[in-house]
């Protein structure tokens, strides 16, 4: 720990100011609900989708290293990954569970822990099944209790297009359909992360649950929802609203029945919310004593750019769309928001300005977010990676254009009800709004990624707006890379800015 003496300075608001106070930051219309870890503190979880090639792997787990862990924790700030986990991997045959993946797994957090990474554990499907010719998911019994055998798929030029062959369609009306098929499927479903969540419960990497990967509606797709078709009289407002909560609903029953605390996070379907537009749920319960522990993760692809390979801020409306509907949705459905997915081909044009008003974006509305996805190639190899090997092991991981943008610095753990905060990349300026709250302001820090060398090579001053400034403690860690402020005592609602020497 780095005392206040190396580099960082402290200013009340006292007349001569210190510089005065820090300028309010953006915010929503109320205080937003946030996770919390076990401390009391308000989450903000920056991180990446580990991984893309794990659908694919033999043993359906991610390749990446304790040292690109390590590298991805401290000096790029993703404390947070969303790892994929299977239904086929989890119960190859019904009510049977493989122990060995689940081992495999738990090695896995273990070394997310190592490197202080929190983990959520996400059941991943892409067209349904893991089976021959269709995508990953759904073991391949399922498939033959809904078709009898394994029909194969013809190829499709985009992978997402063979969501609409229609035994890709008939097999997600036969998983939420209200007869015998529909819940006997359901019900192995909850029962398998039932059984997931008895193994993790404990784990201290684990800070939740993603109950299914991008739920698609079958054969209550509406195309025309990507376009002008919105509202109560359409077919994925029954679908939402009759199939997708129950669903979620019955999963997080079934969960709690084993593990009490664990966050829960759930999707909206797949489709036109990832695109900005509005996901008609409706709030889900928690049942487990005290405050509930429900998540949104929502993802989040402009339909436009990957259309076009442009992105033109005049013509696409996917941010507005998204940052106005996620808002709502948060306080209709009262939840906090992790964004689960976004990221693009960075090749584009106009790509690299979509993906900073992403963030931005995601930074008003007070959520945290994984990119999509941790899957390095080689030297010179970019597309969607924020990262590349060099091919040497003991070399650290090169970083492509996207990563410049993806590493900011952000509070982390906030002793207090976070407000809002901001962050520009431009002035290299942060600033953060808290409410103290007894029983955490005081006790924890508060604690801020802040990569120093690549942000504040000159230094950096920290500035808290309080009636009495010498109240507060303020330590740089430059080997985590992680600033963290401690206040004995705060009275009223606080700002706490950052800015370059």
């Amino acid at each position: 720990m780095a005392p206040l003496a190396l580099g960082l300075s402290l200013a009340g608001c006292q007349a001569d100011g210190g510089g005065g106070p820090a300028e309010p930051v953006d915010v929503l219309a109320r205080r937003q609900r946030h996770v919390r870890d076990d401390d009391g503190r308000a989450l903000v979880l920056h991180g990446i989708n580990v991984m893309n090639r794990s659908k694919s792997s033999p043993d359906r787990q991610p390749d990446v290293t304790p040292a690109e862990l390590e590298q991805l924790a401290t000096e790029y700030g993703f404390r947070f990954v969303r790892h994929l986990i299977f239904w086929s991997a989890v119960e190859p045959s019904p009510g049977s569970y493989d122990e060995a993946y689940l081992d495999a797994v738990e090695a896995r957090l273990d070394a997310y822990e190592a490197a202080g990474i929190d983990v959520l554990l996400d059941m991943h499907q892409d067209i349904f099944a893991h089976a021959p010719t269709w995508g990953n998911g759904a073991p391949a019994w399922a498939v033959e209790r809904i078709h009898g055998e394994i029909p194969a798929l013809p190829p499709v030029t985009v992978w997402s297009n063979a969501y609409y062959l229609e035994p890709v369609t008939q097999a997600f009306d036969a998983f939420f359909a209200d007869d015998a098929l529909g819940r006997e499927l359901r019900g192995h479903y909850a029962a398998t992360w039932a059984k997931v969540a008895t193994r993790f419960r404990d784990h201290p990497a684990v800070v939740g649950y993603d109950l299914m990967n991008e739920p698609f509606p079958g054969s209550a797709w509406d195309a025309l929802e990507l376009g002008t078709s919105q509202g109560e009289t359409t077919p994925s407002y029954a679908f939402d609203r009759e199939r997708l909560t129950p669903f979620h609903q019955g999963v997080i029953d079934t969960i709690r029945e084993v593990d009490p605390d664990t966050w829960i996070f759930f999707e909206p379907r797949f489709g036109a919310p990832g695109n900005g537009s509005r996901n008609y749920a409706t709030a889900l319960d928690d049942p487990r004593p005290g405050d509930g522990r429900v998540g949104y993760a929502p993802h989040f692809y402009s339909v436009a750019y990957e259309a076009s390979g442009a992105y033109d801020p005049a013509r696409d409306t996917a941010i507005e769309r998204f940052e106005a509907n996620r808002a709502y949705e948060m306080r209709t459905l009262d939840v906090p928001m992790l964004v689960g997915e976004f990221g693009l081909d960075q090749s584009g044009e106009g790509a690299m300005l979509l993906t900073e008003k992403q963030l931005d974006a995601f930074d008003r509305l007070g959520a945290g977010w994984a990119y999509w996805s941790f899957d390095p190639g080689g030297v010179g190899s970019v597309g969607w990676n924020p990262f590349f090997r060099t091919g040497d092991p003991q070399t650290p991981l090169g970083e492509n254009p996207n990563a410049q943008l993806l590493v900011r610095v952000y509070p982390r753990a906030t002793a207090g009800d976070l407000v809002g905060f901001r962050w520009d990349r431009h002035s290299r300026v942060f600033t953060m709004t808290f409410d103290p709250v007894a029983d955490v302001t005081g006790r924890v820090p508060t604690e801020i990624v802040l990569n120093d060398e690549r942000f504040y090579p000159d230094g950096f001053d920290v500035v808290l707006t309080d009636d009495d400034a010498s109240l507060a403690q303020v330590e740089f860690d430059d080997a985590e890379n992680l600033l963290r402020v401690t206040t004995s005592q705060l009275f009223g609602r606080q700002v706490l800015s950052i800015t370059p020497r």
